[in-house]
């Protein structure tokens, strides 16, 4: 017999609610929670307010995806991690078939693994946007987002959100990462996460997020050498965004000793929006789009770069 505390609506199957939906339900219908307290006004210490203000953020917390803590994940050896972010399905200039080649590539290597980093759907809140003028309406963007978590189930090692996904959440109150990652187990950060792999005999560190401070005309992983400033100690740092792919490789002195640092800025996979064309931004060539592979050595601490998924997939695995 299930002990999972929840609501039943019915005796036919699929009727059980869980408590945790019943609590996202009620908050997004501005129904939770409620104050029943008798005599609410003369109850007014600092210890009441407070506690009771603990006990909603415990509560909201159950809801959204922030992680306060570092995800660790174990990985077989060699792992290969693929990075995708900036796919704006529902855009226009979207290049949907690389989509398609990636997702089936990672599913069908099982080395393969994939970050997830944010604005995977174009949403049509950002920028004035209407459904008219994408390809996908809101509605076929929130169903792509479910089927690509569960295609890729068992090999996302993480998600975070972007932009586009947050005004999502803002403007209709659901944010679908939180839906579909609990839907596919799949692990969903709001910000930055921070990632230990394991695999073989070595543990490879990732601080990772849709947008990292910074920007340089220069270098394009301006964002991520700056976050190896303010967060130290990480082997990899992997940004989105910006929609300028680079990677770089260098060597940090510790006391005592040296490491090899890895910088990622992963690509869109549109070549130009509105937005980049009204502002003077060359169109951009297939090698600028997309994202990176690496190929993490179990045995030495030692990473490899491919700078195209698919190629990294076929070179390793």
């Amino acid at each position: 017999m299930s002990t999972e505390k929840g609501i039943y609506k019915g005796k036919n199957e699929g009727s059980f609610e869980d408590e945790k939906s019943v609590k996202r339900r009620l908050i997004l219908e501005g129904k939770f929670p409620e104050i029943h307290e008798k005599d609410f006004e003369k109850r007014k210490s600092v210890s009441f307010w407070t506690r009771r203000a603990e006990k909603r953020s415990e509560d909201l917390g159950e809801t959204t995806g922030n992680l306060d803590e570092v995800l660790r994940v174990n990985l077989p050896d060699n792992p290969i991690i693929c990075t995708m972010g900036d796919v704006h399905f529902g855009n226009p200039k979207t290049i949907y078939k690389r989509i398609e080649e990636e997702v089936t590539a990672i599913k069908n290597c099982p080395r393969a693994s994939v970050i997830l980093g944010g604005d995977l759907v174009d949403g049509f809140f950002w920028g004035g946007a209407t459904q008219s003028e994408q390809s996908a309406n809101i509605e076929e963007q929130y169903r792509f987002l479910g089927t690509l978590f569960d295609e890729l189930k068992g090999r996302v090692i993480v998600a975070v959100s972007g932009e586009h996904d947050s005004k999502w959440a803002s403007k209709t109150g659901i944010d679908p990462y939180v839906i579909m990652g609990e839907h596919s187990n799949i692990p969903y950060i709001r910000g930055v996460a921070e990632v230990a792999i394991n695999t073989g005999k070595q543990r490879y560190d990732f601080v990772i997020a849709h947008k990292l401070r910074g920007h340089s005309v220069y270098n394009a992983t301006h964002p991520q050498i700056r976050a190896g400033r303010e967060l130290q100690g990480a082997d990899v740092y992997c940004g989105f965004h910006n929609h300028t792919k680079g990677s770089s490789q260098q060597p940090i002195r510790s006391f005592g000793e040296s490491r090899v640092v890895t910088y990622i800025a992963s690509g869109a996979y549109k070549r130009s929006d509105d937005y980049s064309e009204r502002n003077g931004y060359a169109r951009q060539d297939l090698k600028q789009l997309f994202g990176h592979a690496l190929l993490l050595d179990s045995k030495n601490k030692d990473i490899t770069i491919n700078n195209d998924v698919l190629e990294g997939i076929r070179r390793w695995g």
